[in-house]
């Protein structure tokens, strides 16, 4: 029963990640997590790999050359 509700979740996990989840949606996660240790790991991985994903995208837009076309701007 218990994994049921695990997979029910599931996709609120990456809404809520996204920061996509609806009000009555976060609070069910929020219910779940309360109760499931392994949804709430699951939930802080998540979390940091989208910190570190963010952080490398910033990283590679910070050291990209601007395109031939943009350098004419300036």
């Amino acid at each position: 029963m218990a994994r049921d509700a695990c997979r029910e979740v599931a996709d609120l996990l990456v809404a809520s990640t996204l920061h996509e989840i609806s009000d009555g949606d976060r609070q069910a996660l929020d219910a779940h997590l309360a109760a499931c240790s392994a949804c709430r790991r699951q939930h802080q991985a998540l979390r940091d790999d989208d910190r570190r994903l963010t952080a490398l995208l910033q990283s590679c837009l910070l050291y990209t050359s601007p395109s031939p076309r943009d350098q004419s701007l300036y």
